[in-house]
């Protein structure tokens, strides 16, 4: 698969929109048909009526998503450190018992 397929499946994988995983934009045409039964390439996907709006409003959607998880991630390994116990950005029961104030 080539990249640009791949993001275009990450960005329509959350079932977001009016349509569905074949044809997040809920057009007639769909991902996978072009004038008959030949699947779309990803520029003439692109081109139909919304698609490209959409397919921006995903982008920025994980570009935002990408960010947030780092930051949270970053602040758990620094709270976990704080706090002495092992740093490795996962909320265990350790860290839970941590956050909570129960020793």
């Amino acid at each position: 698969m080539k990249h640009e397929n791949l993001l275009t499946l990450q960005l329509f994988a959350d079932g977001e929109g009016s349509g569905t995983a074949g044809n997040p934009a809920g057009n007639e045409a769909g991902v996978g048909a072009g004038s008959g039964t030949e699947p779309l390439s990803f520029e003439d996907f692109l081109a139909q009526e919304g698609n490209q709006a959409e397919f921006d409003r995903r982008v920025q959607k994980a570009i935002q998503t990408a960010v947030a998880n780092a930051q949270t991630a970053a602040a758990v390994k620094k709270f976990q450190q704080d706090a002495g116990i092992e740093s490795d950005g996962i909320v265990g029961t350790e860290t839970w018992m941590k956050l909570c104030g129960v020793e």
